[in-house]
């Protein structure tokens, strides 16, 4: 009889282990689960930056989902992306001005804020060789080779209709809130200022320029594409200027397209 308690007993202990370690390993998975939900992933659909561009234009910015709007300036353009200058009062000073008054796609976190930390942009690759044998890196090296590179490149929720001369002036230069002190290089009527390698867009799409950035910042981490002095200007202009219903339908969109969610704007925008 005894004998018997015993062994009950140890058949109850061993059970409850059991219990325990089944239960532990749901919660490790729910956990597991509920982290993976939280990670910002970035692009993993498109690689040709062409055809993203090709989706911005057809897709998105085609005055149905979205007017074709330059962000800069706030100039409108047509299908063929020629600009209206007198819709802004833009005035060009480039002598080639067919090309300044057209719209190209610019990165709002720059190619090359990226690109440097890929070896192919930095060193070039033994598959970066060109018809006369002649090595190349850079941009060129990289989207032949890293597949890492053409995805972070592609990135639609990073690509912005902008005036061609704009985009060119602006080059890589990073965002900022210039002071009344600066001596500020306006483009004309367009609000945008620029001044020593440093570019403030104007006020009404600070919010794009920011959660975009954001957004990079969370979705591709490893590559530290922002310092900590941006990110702190991003996350100060993402509080002051509220999301707003165009950056709402804008980022619907893309992820319909991309298929990729940006954690940055999913819950801010559930009630658009």
């Amino acid at each position: 009889m005894k004998k018997g308690l015993i062994i009950l007993f140890s058949i109850c202990i061993l059970s409850w282990i059991v219990v325990q370690q089944n239960l532990t390993t749901q919660n490790v998975v729910l956990n597991s689960t509920t982290s993976i939900q939280t990670v910002q992933e970035g692009n993993n659909k498109n690689e040709s930056f062409t055809e993203s561009k090709d989706l911005l234009e057809t897709e998105v910015y085609n005055d149905i989902i979205l007017p074709r709007i330059d962000l800069y300036c706030g100039c409108t353009y047509n299908e063929e992306k020629n600009v209206d200058l007198k819709s802004c009062w833009f005035k060009t000073s480039w002598k080639n001005t067919q090309r300044s008054k057209k719209i190209e796609w610019e990165h709002i976190v720059p190619a090359e804020n990226f690109g440097q930390s890929f070896k192919e942009w930095r060193e070039g690759d033994v598959k970066c060789v060109n018809s006369k044998w002649k090595t190349y890196k850079w941009r060129e090296c990289a989207e032949k080779v890293n597949t890492e590179y053409r995805l972070m490149q592609a990135d639609l929720y990073n690509l912005i209709p902008v005036i061609w001369e704009v985009n060119a002036l602006r080059s890589n230069y990073q965002y900022t809130q210039l002071t009344q002190d600066d001596i500020k290089y306006t483009f004309w009527e367009c609000s945008s200022k620029m001044w020593e390698q440093k570019f403030e867009p104007r006020d009404s799409v600070k919010w794009l320029v920011a959660r975009a950035s954001l957004y990079m910042w969370q979705a591709y981490s490893k590559q530290n594409i922002i310092s900590d002095k941006q990110r702190k200007l991003y996350e100060a202009w993402d509080k002051l200027y509220p999301v707003t219903k165009e950056e709402c339908i804008r980022y619907k969109k893309i992820k319909e397209l991309q298929w990729n969610d940006n954690l940055v704007l999913k819950e801010r925008c559930s009630g658009y």
